[in-house]
């Protein structure tokens, strides 16, 4: 992520290393991965996610639109890996701040 987010950036990218223990993952054959948001008004986005590389390595990302990052203070992030079969995980929810401009 980037060292300061603010609101209305676009092009913000969101880079995840999705671990297991403390190893990274191999995510090449999941059927869905994606990174839930909660908003400081508590608006939930859900957004795909992409590989970085291969999805071997348990890199995905997100990279921001116009109007997404649309308030102000602390925001919530969690990963969802949906695997064949049906099997859902999520990861720990980190949290990132949005700052205003001038």
């Amino acid at each position: 992520m980037a060292e300061q987010i603010h609101l209305g950036d676009v092009g913000t990218e969101f880079r995840i290393l999705v671990q297991d223990d403390g190893v990274a993952m191999d995510l090449s054959g999941v059927s869905a991965i994606y990174m839930k948001f909660r908003t400081p008004k508590n608006v939930k986005k859900t957004q795909t996610s992409t590989f970085v590389n291969s999805g071997s390595d348990g890199l995905i990302r997100y990279v921001t639109a116009a109007g997404f990052l649309s308030e102000i203070g602390q925001w919530d992030l969690q990963v969802v890996v949906e695997l064949p079969g049906g099997s859902r995980w999520h990861t720990d929810i980190v949290n990132f701040h949005v700052h205003p401009n001038i």
